[in-house]
């Protein structure tokens, strides 16, 4: 597990991964890295000093992954939840509402999903589920998640 402090604003990071296996997912190492990298900054931004934002990365028994990015921050309402990932909506002020949608987006060309939990008062969890291998690019072409036998129908 790694831990960093901010000694400015006061959170604090960690990172644990779980799971024995070696490897991990298939994809585009920079896409996949830009974003992880925006959900945790949203965490981070969402989290006031003296909260935290822990990062877990689970092996899952059939090579995929799941990634979890959990805050103390304030939380959302239904209604900020509703129109969270909408390019423009951003909770904070000077905020964009490009992080988590790009992440959407990258998460999705790699053929994993993302789901979003969150409470006001109770902090906010990202989970992002990524296969081991990104569907074929025929597949995400015709708008497919995953590709289920070699003809490259879609599973729906």
């Amino acid at each position: 597990m790694g831990v960093c402090r901010n000694g400015v604003v006061g959170w604090e990071l960690q990172a644990n991964r779980v799971g024995d296996r070696p490897g991990g997912v298939t994809g585009d190492a920079g896409e996949l890295a830009e974003a992880l990298g925006n959900i945790v900054l949203n965490a981070i931004q969402a989290t006031a000093a003296g909260g935290a934002v822990f990062i877990h990365t689970y092996d899952r028994p059939d090579g995929s992954q799941l990634w979890a990015v959990e805050d103390t921050g304030c939380g959302m309402s239904n209604a900020a939840m509703a129109r969270l990932g909408s390019p423009g909506f951003a909770l904070r002020s000077g905020g964009s509402g490009l992080g988590l949608a790009s992440a959407r987006a990258i998460i999705g060309r790699h053929g994993g999903v993302t789901e979003v939990d969150s409470k006001p008062g109770s902090g906010t969890l990202v989970s992002v589920w990524l296969p081991s291998e990104p569907p074929r690019e025929d597949v995400r072409a015709r708008g497919c998640a995953t590709a289920n036998n070699d003809n490259g129908g879609c599973d729906e």
